[in-house]
């Protein structure tokens, strides 16, 4: 997911944490790395102290949508969580961050009787708990889940994530139907789901517990006006909580009396308070006027981490913070008349960011410096060997670049190296390019991505090439880079799913989280892609010169339709390799999650993939 403030998991479930997913916030937080240092450390509060189930907490701006079939960003992800729920959900054992974190069946009765079929589609038959209800009383039925899972993939609703239903017999055809009718799924009866998998998938629980599969209720228009604030005294919910309030400035949320346990529901009244500001969040928190906050200003970590150590955490994240370029911007084709040297120039740009600069005087949160896309703390298909050491053109783990201090000078050389290749004049005395074009770096309103974004400038303006800065709200921001509107954006993206696959299938060309246009417009014809389609190691005639569909977009099919999951890896890595040749993605470090909560809040968790969950959660009185 896109994630606002500045997150990597290893294991399905269930899952011990040592420590503790479109991203919007600090840039030191888009789904975190088993075993991971926890800064700060829960102290369980006596059972005997009264609790205090009404609180305010602060962990982003307002969304752009809180429609589970059109949010995209992790923000927008914790809300729906506490307002609806799918077939499974995320459930936590222990105090935090030292319990245990597992799936479990949500609006499921129990697991699925599950069928392989002789054509290799899986068929998964679940049971749906008996008197299941929406918050206003009516009965939600199986049909529901048919209706919302064909409104979210359907080419009228038009969704982000659409391309996740391609997991399901029939998903592809359906994104392009206006009903979404070829999706295979059924409803026999009010009590029985069916769906028909294209194939066995490690991870489809998880994503039955994503909110874009779970049930909206009919109200539901494509455009999601019926979540808006102004129509918050009629939104429909089925989790733990409905809507007491909603406007500009918060979201209020109060338990829905007719879920199914309210048993694990102890919160009697959140306020998510929504804002931008470090400085201000940090100042309500230490007022105690907000019991959490998802972000603060950096120069304070280190007086935070000596304060209030039990407060501060900081947790591993499944999810890479990066730059995109859009390749289908005309800023520089004056000279940049094909796309081999687009692709120079932006492997250039790439490597003159010095990655070890930015996690250690930047943004220093204890990330890790990225060498490619996909996320450190993904494993392989032995389920222990994480995907970085197999990373990089090589197969080996070197990445596609060093990110180490030492290997800068020889960075800088090689992207001089390339940006003279492709046309541009470098004056040796002054150690400048003198005639690259300026152009406009965009990112959202955060003291942590104007820090990062300000120092990539520094780095670039060494070597005279000017990048000028503009910021604006998240859902402005959101809505510019969807459309293509930029020439160079920060970005960010927190794993939906423990696997490799939901930081690569976003990139095909009709994803609407494919930020950086591949596929599309004056991209779509260009035939000049190669790609390892048969994952063999070797890039034949015949898999040169292809078309982004062609070359990628086929290669994602090939992944998401392989049963064996050697070879499905064997692909993915591949995948990699083709989205990090052309140089639209520079990744810059893999995510940590920073936060204060509270010593006194119990109930809190947070899953591997950076949902936030407090209708559990209460306060020392």
């Amino acid at each position: 997911m896109k994630k606002k403030f500045a997150f990597a998991f290893l294991v399905l479930a269930p899952v011990v944490l040592a420590s503790c997913g479109n991203t919007s916030g600090s840039s030191s937080a888009g789904s975190s790395v088993a075993g991971s240092s926890v800064a700060g450390s829960s102290t369980a509060v006596s059972s005997s102290i009264a609790r205090n189930g009404a609180f305010t907490v602060c962990i982003a701006s307002a969304p752009a949508t809180i429609d589970p079939g059109l949010n995209s960003s992790v923000d927008g992800g914790t809300y729906d969580s506490h307002l609806f729920e799918g077939l499974y959900r995320w459930s936590y054992t222990g105090a935090y961050p030292n319990g245990a974190i597992e799936l479990v069946p949500g609006l499921a009765a129990a697991a699925p009787v599950e069928v392989d079929n002789a054509d290799g589609t899986v068929t998964l038959t679940y049971t749906l708990r008996d008197g299941l209800k929406w918050s206003d009383g009516t009965s939600l039925t199986a049909n529901d889940f048919v209706r919302t899972w064909k409104r979210n993939v359907n080419s009228t609703t038009a969704s982000d994530y659409a391309y996740l239903f391609e997991a399901v017999k029939g998903g592809a055809t359906a994104e392009t139907e206006p009903d979404g009718a070829s999706l295979a799924v059924s409803a026999p009866n009010d009590t029985t789901f069916v769906v028909t998998l294209a194939t066995k998938i490690t991870y489809w629980n998880e994503l039955t517990a994503f909110p874009t599969f779970s049930p909206v209720p009919t109200s539901a228009d494509a455009a999601g006006t019926w979540v808006a604030p102004t129509n918050a005294a009629n939104i429909v919910t089925n989790g733990p909580m409905k809507i007491k309030a909603y406007d500009a400035t918060k979201i209020e949320l109060v338990p829905n009396p007719n879920y199914y346990d309210p048993s694990i529901v102890k919160a009697t009244d959140i306020t998510f308070a929504f804002s931008d500001d470090e400085s201000a969040m940090l100042t309500s928190y230490e007022a105690g006027s907000y019991s959490f906050i998802d972000d603060f200003p950096t120069e304070d970590i280190s007086t935070l981490q000596t304060t209030i150590p039990n407060e501060f955490f900081d947790v591993g994240q499944l999810g890479t913070y990066y730059t995109v370029w859009n390749v289908n911007s005309p800023a520089f084709d004056a000279k940049l008349d094909t796309e081999a040297k687009r692709v120079d120039f932006r492997h250039a740009l790439a490597l003159l960011i010095n990655r070890q600069y930015i996690v250690d005087a930047v943004s220093q949160g204890g990330q890790i410096p990225a060498d490619g896309f996909v996320s450190k703390g993904l494993t392989e298909a032995d389920g222990a060997t994480d995907w970085t050491a197999k990373n990089g053109p090589s197969g080996d783990g070197s990445g596609w670049y060093k990110t180490d201090s030492a290997s800068f000078t020889a960075n800088v050389a090689q992207a001089i190296s390339l940006l003279e290749g492709v046309g541009f004049t470098y004056d040796a005395a002054s150690h400048q390019f003198t005639d690259i074009p300026a152009f406009e770096y965009i990112y959202n309103t955060s003291a942590g991505h104007m820090a990062i974004a300000e120092a990539i400038q520094g780095m670039y303006a060494q070597y005279g090439i000017t990048m000028n800065l503009a910021n604006s709200d998240w859902a402005t921001f959101l809505d510019t880079r969807k459309a293509g509107d930029f020439t160079y954006a920060r970005d960010g993206w927190l794993c939906d799913y423990n696997d490799p696959i939901s930081e690569l299938d976003m990139w095909t060309s009709q994803s609407g989280n494919n930020d950086a246009q591949f596929g599309k417009d004056r991209d779509a014809s260009l035939a000049v892609y190669s790609s390892d389609l048969n994952a063999d190691g070797t890039i034949s005639d015949n898999e040169k010169n292809l078309t982004w569909a062609q070359a990628y977009d086929a290669l994602i099919d090939t992944i998401k339709s392989t049963a064996d999951n050697v070879q499905r890896f064997k692909l993915m890595h591949a995948a990699e390799a083709t989205l990090m040749s052309t140089w639209a993605l520079c990744p810059i470090y893999y995510y940590t999650d920073l936060f204060l909560k509270k010593e006194s809040m119990e109930g809190y968790f947070t899953t591997p993939l950076g949902l936030k969950f407090f209708y559990g959660a209460t306060l020392a009185a």
